[in-house]
């Protein structure tokens, strides 16, 4: 369990960055609001499991 969500803490930091990355030259609204959501949902993970 604890091994399956690091594997989702992991993947999910990997879409962080390719969000980020991609829409690095035309940043529209929408994906601006998207990456904070997505690292808030990683951040509680991390804190959950230690």
């Amino acid at each position: 369990m604890i091994e399956r969500n690091l594997a989702m803490i992991d993947n999910g930091k990997q879409q962080i960055f390719k969000i980020a990355t991609a829409n690095s030259e035309k940043v529209d609204a929408a994906s601006a609001k998207k990456v904070p959501k997505l690292a808030d949902i990683i951040r509680m993970y991390d804190l959950l499991l230690q």
